[in-house]
């Protein structure tokens, strides 16, 4: 139930949660369009982080591990994985901008200041 949540809080955030409830609606299965996927992700995690209470921080904890498992992009999803199995989630702004920033440096992008 947490999960189903989960995502449709994500789905809502990105505003695509209307398409759920749309009869004639069908997934984009493989035509997921990875880069405004990404913002979208990166600007939801990054509010979170920014404005979100910190007693909620075993929510975040819980997202971040399930977006390893349900999130759309199945390589991104092995990636979210294998960096939180090898650097334990953390709701604070070092620790999803170093995890921004491994991301950016494997897509041979800008690099910011943590």
């Amino acid at each position: 139930m947490r999960v189903l949540l989960l995502v449709f809080t994500v789905l809502l955030y990105i505003g695509k949660a209307s398409e759920l409830f749309n009869p004639h609606f069908k997934p984009h299965c493989n035509c997921i369009d990875k880069v405004s996927l990404g913002r979208s992700t990166w600007k939801l995690l990054h509010d979170i982080v920014n404005s979100v209470e910190r007693e909620k921080t075993p929510y975040f904890v819980s997202m971040m591990d399930n977006l390893g498992k349900i999130y759309p992009c199945e390589e991104c999803r092995l990636h979210i994985s294998e960096y939180i199995q090898e650097h334990p989630t953390e709701m604070t702004h070092e620790w999803l901008c170093t995890f921004h920033n491994a991301v950016n440096q494997r897509l041979n992008k800008k690099k910011f200041k943590c």
